[in-house]
């Protein structure tokens, strides 16, 4: 802080903060703070397991606030009620009533009397727009998958590209474009976000053909601009599906964890990332990939259960690999297994006999998250995101 004009401070004294100003390090801390007290003082309860979550029961009936920063959505059973607490928002602070969600966060929301659609069709035209120089003279160039089948990647490629390579690498905006997909990948985009998570791992040394793959994915986005999430089913019915690819990238050797949680027909948490260690068999991956999933069913169940929703046990978590089962299921300490990490263990103590979790085969075909662990085919791929988007096939 400097004084403001005209104001002179004595040598070794400063200024003193009567209340944080925007842009100061203390501030969000300050904020946050402020209005969970408010929110609090008005009869909600903030959860546990997200901190951002409130809730408030009146008898039968519901009241949900969710809270970003400063956007606040807040739900309920009764409309009356609804309103009320807005008013102990607005009369407490300087807000606006933005009326029944449309937008939030990029976000757009569309609800019916049969489904509620979330999209960033508005985001991603804003993105094809920022990088149309990207895809000069490509008109024609269609790209029906985010990423070419069973592309593999290496760093190494770096330090083999041509002086022209080299020219187009340092003038392409890649962490840029990298950071605005993932943005689309972790909330609304589960068909791009193996795509996505692959070509972060270039960001600190891109190569010519990891620009490449970024220029696939921007075409491919402005074939399916308006894909997103679709909820139509009339219960939660919750399940998962998980999948993992043995050894995928190259440069570490390691696996790629991919899953997919389901709830009232539409996705709502998904993950496609490196393992953190080497897994020195398929089992094994899969095994550890189960391990993610499980921790995120259970979660989810913790925060439904502290809504007021009761989840019936158990829940049902589809994997491809009978292995990885027959492992999880089974106590015994299999000979191949002593060197698996003993916290993937864990997940035994939820799945096997009256676990939370009921894992259950299903074949390889069937295995939505197989697009969160590799680059598929255009069948496979449009069969699946259209299983995860509900919009139909590119």
């Amino acid at each position: 802080m400097t004084p403001p004009p005209g104001m002179d401070v004595d040598e070794g004294f400063c200024l003193k903060l009567l209340k944080s100003l925007y842009g100061l390090k203390q501030a969000p801390r300050n904020w946050h703070k402020l209005v969970v007290e408010h929110i609090k003082s008005i009869g909600f309860k903030q959860c546990v397991l997200d901190n951002c979550l409130f809730v408030k029961n009146i008898g039968e009936e519901i009241y949900l606030i969710s809270l970003y920063v400063d956007d606040i959505l807040i739900a309920g059973s009764n409309l009356q009620e609804v309103k009320r607490i807005k008013q102990q928002f607005t009369d407490h602070f300087e807000m606006k009533d933005m009326g029944e969600l449309n937008y939030y966060l990029g976000m757009k929301i569309t609800r019916t009397d049969d489904f509620i659609k979330l999209d960033q069709a508005g985001y991603v035209r804003e993105i094809l727009e920022k990088y149309k120089h990207l895809l000069r003279g490509l008109d024609s160039k269609r790209a029906n998958t985010p990423m070419e089948r069973d592309l593999k990647l290496r760093k190494s490629e770096s330090e083999s590209m041509t002086p022209s390579q080299r020219e187009y690498v340092s003038k392409f905006p890649y962490q840029n474009l990298v950071g605005a997909l993932l943005y689309l990948a972790i909330n609304t985009r589960p068909d791009i976000s193996y795509t996505v998570g692959v070509l972060a791992r270039f960001n600190q040394y891109p190569n010519f053909r990891a620009c490449k793959a970024l220029i696939r994915a921007l075409l491919y986005l402005r074939e399916t601009p308006d894909f997103g999430i679709q909820f139509t089913g009339k219960s939660l019915d919750i399940f998962g599906y998980s999948d993992a690819d043995w050894a995928g990238d190259l440069d570490s050797r390691r696996s790629t964890t991919g899953y997919v949680v389901y709830a009232a027909g539409g996705p709502i948490a998904w993950q496609s990332r490196l393992q953190t260690t080497v897994a020195v068999s398929t089992m094994e991956a899969e095994y550890m990939s189960a391990f993610g999933a499980i921790q995120e069913l259970i979660w989810i169940k913790g925060v439904l259960s502290e809504i007021g929703i009761q989840l019936v046990d158990p829940i049902t978590l589809r994997m491809d690999a009978k292995s990885a089962i027959a492992l999880a299921k089974n106590p015994m300490h299999h000979k191949r297994s002593k060197h698996i990490d003993i916290k993937y263990h864990w997940l035994r103590e939820h799945t096997y006999e009256n676990g939370t979790v009921n894992l259950e085969h299903c074949s390889t075909e069937e295995m939505v998250a197989d697009m969160m662990t590799k680059a598929l085919a255009f069948d496979l791929h449009a069969r699946h995101a259209k299983n995860s988007t509900g919009y139909g096939e590119v």
